[in-house]
């Protein structure tokens, strides 16, 4: 039961990911023109820069893509979604992503028990220390 409590928390941090890659995106990067990465505005410093941005993108779009392909396969394992709302968590999941997979992720796989949560304090407390 602990180690499924620190499973479902990791997976909601890990569902958090794409979502904070776009507000660091938009409130960071763009403002700054691409910038951020080079101190001088060299050609071949902002190539470099446009090559960071480009690299970042990609790999969050297959993070993301893997992310969605993971929640469909646990939508439709899963008893948690009334069978009901399957087909319309789907279409949700495909096409909001990165604003629906925290949503679904908190309505149906969050911890609800504050027995979970007690669990998940003395899981952490009481982890072997080490060497």
């Amino acid at each position: 039961m602990k180690s499924r409590t620190i499973l479902l928390l990791v997976l909601g941090l890990v569902t958090l990911l794409p979502l904070a890659y776009w507000v660091v995106l938009f409130t960071v990067v763009v403002p700054s023109g691409g910038l951020i990465f080079v101190s001088d505005a060299s050609p071949t410093r902002l190539q470099h820069a446009v090559n960071i941005l480009f690299a970042s993108q990609i790999a969050n779009t297959v993070f993301t893509l893997g992310l969605i392909s993971f929640y469909l396969v646990l939508l439709y394992r899963s008893n948690r979604v009334p069978q009901e709302r399957k087909a319309l968590w789907a279409v949700l999941l495909v096409l909001g992503s990165i604003l629906a997979m925290p949503v679904f992720w908190y309505m149906y796989f969050r911890p609800t028990s504050t027995s979970e949560w007690r669990g998940l304090g003395s899981a952490l407390e009481n982890e072997p220390k080490q060497k």
